[in-house]
C-alpha cells in the first residue's frame, strides 16, 4: 500500500504530521423517513476541511495505516428553507486511503459533531418541521471519494457521502435528517512527504479486565412527533462488564446494564398503572455485548444490548397505550467515545475514563448520556 513510501524505524523527525486545506461541494436529497414529513427540493452543503496526515510519531498512526486526522466546517441547505432552514456544523473526523496506482487513490473517513439549525420545530411559528426539533443537534458524517493527483500538492476528488443529523431525542420531534450525496472538492497540501516512521511494536496486555462504569442520560418523554414542550428527564444508569483485549485495534465486552427512567416512573405515579413496587417497575436490565476500536487514549465503543427486565414498555402494550414492535420490545443500543485516562500500554492496574454516548430502543434515539468508569 505504500510501495512509494519510504520507512524509518524510530526517527520521529522525520515523520512529522504534514497540513492540508480542503474545499467540497455536495448535491444530494433529503429521504423522506416519516409519514408526514416536509416538503423538500435537492439539498446541497459546502465545506471546508483541514486536515493534518499522520506520518508515524505515534503508534497508533502505523496500526491503523496512518489515517488522516481532519476537522471540518460545513454549510448546509435542505431544500426547504422556510420550514428547515439551514444549518451550520462543526465535526472533528478521522480517515484512511486506498492507493490505486502511482497517482489515484480512494480515500474515506467517518466525522461526528455538532450542527446548529436555525428554523427547528416551533409549536406557533414553524409546527410542520418535525424532522429537527432543537437548534443543537449531532451529527454523523460517512464520506468516499476517488482521489485524481496532479503534482506533489493538489488533487481532486469525486465521491459520495451520506449524513444523519439527530437531538437524540433530548427534544421531541426527532424524526432525524437523513441525507446523501455526490460530492466533489479539491484539495491542497503545502508539504509532501512519502516518509513513514515504524515504531518498534509494544506489548499488550490481553487478560481479562473489568469496568464499572455510572452514567448520567437526559431526554424527554419518548415519542418520534409528540408530545412536545413538555419536560427533560433524567436517566441513571450502571453497569458491571467484563471485557478483553484481542489486539491493538479491538476490545470485546460483555455486560449487564441497569437503568432508572424518572419519566417511567412519574408516568406509573400520575396514570396508576402500577401500584406497588413502583420504582422497581420504573428500571430497564439489558444484557450487552460490546466492542471498542482503542485509539490509544481514545476509544469508539459500539453496545448491542437485549432488554432482559423491561415491565414499563410490556404493561403499556396490554393497556393498548402502545403498539407492540419487536426491536422496541427487546433491543437497545448505544454508541459513544471513552477518554481513558492511562494510555492503552499503562502499567497501571486501575484505568479512570469518561465518557458520552447516545443509547437507543430498536434503533431510535433514547438519550444522551454522560459516564464515568474504571476499567481494573
Amino acid at each position: 500500500m505504500f510501495s512509494q513510501a519510504s520507512i524509518a524505524q524510530t526517527d520521529s523527525s522525520n515523520c512529522e504530521n504534514k497540513i492540508s486545506y480542503e474545499v467540497s461541494y455536495y448535491q444530494g436529497k433529503l429521504f423522506k423517513i416519516y409519514d408526514v414529513f416536509p416538503e423538500s427540493n435537492s439539498a446541497s452543503a459546502f465545506d471546508f476541511r483541514i486536515g493534518y496526515t499522520t506520518h508515524g510519531k505515534k503508534y497508533w498512526h502505523q496500526k491503523y495505516n496512518y489515517p488522516e486526522v481532519k476537522f471540518t466546517v460545513s454549510y448546509s441547505d435542505y431544500g426547504n428553507k422556510e420550514v428547515l432552514g439551514n444549518s451550520l456544523s462543526v465535526y472533528p473526523g478521522i480517515g484512511s486511503t486506498w492507493h490505486i496506482g502511482r497517482r489515484g487513490q480512494i480515500d474515506y473517513d467517518i466525522g461526528l459533531g455538532l450542527a446548529y439549525f436555525n428554523n427547528p420545530f416551533d409549536e406557533f411559528t414553524n409546527p410542520t418541521n418535525n424532522v429537527i426539533g432543537s437548534n443543537i443537534v449531532a451529527i454523523a458524517a460517512l464520506k468516499t471519494v476517488y482521489v485524481f493527483e496532479f503534482g506533489d500538492a493538489f488533487s481532486m476528488n469525486l465521491g459520495a457521502s451520506f449524513r444523519h443529523y439527530s437531538d437524540g431525542h433530548i427534544k421531541v420531534p426527532n424524526v432525524g435528517a437523513n441525507l446523501i450525496y455526490v460530492t466533489a472538492g479539491l484539495k491542497y497540501k503545502p508539504e509532501y512527504s512519502t516518509n513513514y516512521c515504524e515504531l518498534a511494536g509494544l506489548e499488550l496486555n490481553k487478560k481479562l479486565s473489568y469496568k464499572l462504569e455510572y452514567g448520567l442520560g437526559v431526554h424527554e418523554i419518548e415519542g418520534t412527533v409528540y408530545p412536545h414542550g413538555g419536560p427533560l428527564y433524567y436517566v441513571y444508569n450502571g453497569s458491571f462488564s467484563v471485557s478483553k483485549r484481542t489486539s491493538y485495534k479491538h476490545q470485546y465486552s460483555v455486560g449487564l446494564n441497569y437503568n432508572y427512567y424518572t419519566d417511567y416512573y412519574d408516568f406509573i405515579q400520575n396514570q396508576q398503572i402500577f401500584y406497588d413496587k413502583q420504582k422497581q417497575r420504573s428500571s430497564k436490565v439489558i444484557l450487552f455485548f460490546g466492542h471498542e476500536w482503542m485509539l490509544n487514549h481514545l476509544s469508539a465503543e459500539l453496545k448491542v444490548g437485549v432488554n432482559l427486565y423491561y415491565p414499563f414498555r410490556k404493561k403499556l402494550i396490554e393497556m393498548e397505550m402502545i403498539d407492540s414492535r419487536f426491536m422496541d420490545n427487546y433491543l437497545s443500543g448505544q454508541f459513544g467515545f471513552n477518554y481513558y485516562l492511562f494510555d492503552s500500554f499503562s502499567a497501571k492496574k486501575i484505568n479512570p475514563y469518561l465518557g458520552t454516548s447516545i443509547r437507543t430502543i430498536g434503533g431510535k434515539a433514547d438519550f444522551v448520556q454522560l459516564s464515568m468508569g474504571i476499567k481494573l
